[in-house]
């Protein structure tokens, strides 16, 4: 399905915290034609194609934790390697060093080959792609910290803790994309879906509308 609305935008990013709505997000922007990039998808592609380096560097920091980076089946295991990660910062920075480069690759790969699409970046982490600079615009899709919490422990039924390193390791998104002199438009996301998406079709009226 094509949108009249949004015909001459290649390029969306979207972005936000942990539980606001990007995934209902782009389910909007997919029914108006665009191509969703998930980058949380397409980061676990990532892990488990660099799954023998990643076990390598955090094999140390895993025993120390008790913790085992494999599962049953002899794969990474994804949440006990959030644990080690996600509390703290600089092993967080390591593990980025190796999936950002092949993520930002395979992304800007999918955009050159399929130049008669128009694309959606889906990626809490957007203010870190190269390709934040050649959106037409961004969509930080934000909630109150309370309604993200209930959803996230709804969701993935994850401790309070855990929860807590998340939402401390998305610190500062929407300062950091604006940073990037992106065209950014914050986006409040605590009701029904169609009311987000008057909100989202609204925010791209305005921005047809300066452009």
């Amino acid at each position: 399905m094509t949108d009249t609305l949004t015909d001459k935008i290649k390029l969306i990013g979207l972005t936000g915290p942990m539980a606001a709505g990007k995934n209902a997000a782009a389910d909007i922007l997919r029914e108006k034609g665009f191509v969703i990039l998930d980058a949380d998808v397409m980061a676990h592609g990532v892990l488990e194609a660099k799954a023998d380096k990643i076990i390598k560097l955090f094999a140390q920091d895993a025993r120390r934790h008790g913790l085992e980076l494999t599962d049953s089946r002899g794969k990474l295991n994804r949440k006990n390697l959030g644990r080690i990660v996600f509390q703290n910062p600089e092993k967080l920075s390591l593990l980025e060093s190796v999936i950002h480069p092949a993520l930002n690759a395979e992304t800007e790969k999918l955009i050159a080959e399929n130049p008669d699409r128009k694309f959606v970046i889906n990626a809490a982490l957007l203010h870190k792609m190269p390709l934040v600079k050649r959106c037409n615009l961004v969509l930080y899709i934000d909630a109150p910290a309370l309604i993200r919490f209930i959803r996230v422990r709804k969701r993935d039924k994850l401790p309070f803790k855990r929860i807590a390193e998340r939402f401390s390791a998305q610190k500062e998104i929407f300062t950091k994309c604006k940073n990037q002199n992106a065209d950014i438009y914050r986006v409040g996301n605590s009701g029904t879906k169609k009311r987000l998406k008057n909100k989202i079709e609204a925010v791209l009226r305005v921005h047809t509308q300066k452009g």
